[in-house]
């Protein structure tokens, strides 16, 4: 299995086509104090299997985390593959609302990550800024 694409950003949907939309890709964040709650926003991901492995369901892990490896979010999802003619690569495309319920109250890098098993498929980091410290 493969994650071709994983991003975060203030809305996702599917097109009828199976296309992604993203709008609003987080990548920083620059709050005006700390601690903060992070506002709900979405995480989408596009998946891939060889022909030999579709038609199975697999359970996934989406996790975020500092960069000491504090665990702030963690969410459990399946994943069904179906299998495509003529021996193609199956995809499954993902997006859902993320809502994080810890307080982030330090600046620095905070990952997400998708993760089969104990293998981490894909990670994507965003910056948490301390602009009260800046000043």
């Amino acid at each position: 299995m493969r994650c071709n694409f994983l991003v975060l950003c203030e809305y996702a949907a599917r097109l009828d086509t199976g296309g992604p939309v993203l709008m609003g890709l987080i990548r920083e964040l620059r709050p005006p104090f700390l601690p903060i709650q992070l506002k709900p926003f979405y995480m989408a991901c596009e998946l891939e299997v060889d022909p030999y492995e579709a038609e199975q369901t697999y359970v996934l892990q989406i996790r975020m985390i500092d960069q000491d490896g504090r665990l702030y979010y963690e969410q459990e999802i399946e994943v069904e593959f179906h299998r495509r003619p003529q021996m193609r690569a199956s995809y499954a495309y993902f997006a859902g609302l993320v809502r994080v319920e810890q307080l982030i109250e330090i600046p620095g890098d905070y990952r997400f990550d998708v993760v089969l098993g104990d293998q981490v498929l894909k990670s994507t980091v965003f910056i948490v800024h301390d602009l009260g410290a800046e000043e």
